[in-house]
């Protein structure tokens, strides 16, 4: 046990971040869920003009939206629940 004196008094105020314990084994124990989302959408447009000229068209759409309640930031340290990630993705192609 490190003595109050001697702790750093932003860490200890970080502190109230951290779940306590609520299992026998004195460790923390949840069940945190993400989500994942994603719509997709693709349109191709073929038309023969005549025997020698034919036009095509292709367009394809993709959105995302991912939540991850354990952010997987490295330089983090440890997986403290409530700090999750959220990322969203947008994207076209079109020829």
């Amino acid at each position: 046990m490190i003595p109050s004196s001697c702790q750093d008094p932003v860490a200890v105020d970080l502190l109230r971040f951290v779940p306590s314990a609520n299992t026998s084994n004195g460790f923390f124990q949840g069940v945190l869920t993400g989500s994942d989302r994603s719509d997709q959408a693709t349109v191709r447009f073929d038309h023969r003009i005549n025997a020698k000229q034919n036009f095509s068209a292709y367009y394809y759409f993709t959105d995302e939206d991912t939540f991850n309640p354990f952010n997987n930031f490295q330089a983090a340290g440890a997986n403290v629940p409530g700090f999750g990630a959220a990322a969203s993705n947008a994207s076209s192609n079109g020829t």
